[in-house]
């Protein structure tokens, strides 16, 4: 597997699969160093304004950027980090999930060649999971993630 597996899940769920060419600790890195997020969370042409991430239970995630519209900002918490395996938060605001409140559960696994990162999104309600699923973060993923 190389590319973006993405598929709903339940009535609020979405579940992203990809693999990686890296080790689990260089991956678990790049999803929790601020200056490395922002490179690839943003939709394109977003440059970013602001990249705050506590690697920490109860640490402030908080993310910014200038776009065509505005600027465009997703903040939320960190519920729980095992290194190099596991990061749960929850947002609101998340690129491509409008305002919806999204528990997110990153799980990382290692593999022959590299690291499988399985992202498990729930979402508040079933709309917004569907508004997600049919607006423009699939291919955005795909592209930048």
């Amino acid at each position: 597997m190389s590319g973006l597996q993405f598929h709903a899940e339940g009535a609020r769920g979405i579940v992203l699969t990809r693999h990686f060419p890296a080790p689990p600790d260089a991956v678990f890195a790049a999803l929790v160093t601020p200056t490395v997020i922002a490179r690839w969370l943003g939709p394109p042409g977003w440059r970013p304004a602001e990249a705050v991430f506590e690697a920490h239970p109860g640490g402030p995630i908080r993310f910014s950027w200038s776009a065509p519209c505005g600027v465009s900002t997703f903040q939320g918490t960190v519920l729980d980090l095992s290194p190099p395996r596991l990061i749960r938060q929850v947002a609101r605001g998340l690129p491509g999930c409008a305002d919806a409140r999204v528990e997110m559960e990153i799980r990382l696994s290692p593999d022959a060649a590299g690291t499988r990162a399985t992202f498990v999104l729930t979402l508040d309600t079933p709309s917004g999971r569907n508004a997600a699923m049919d607006g423009p973060m699939p291919e955005r993923m795909e592209a930048r993630f």
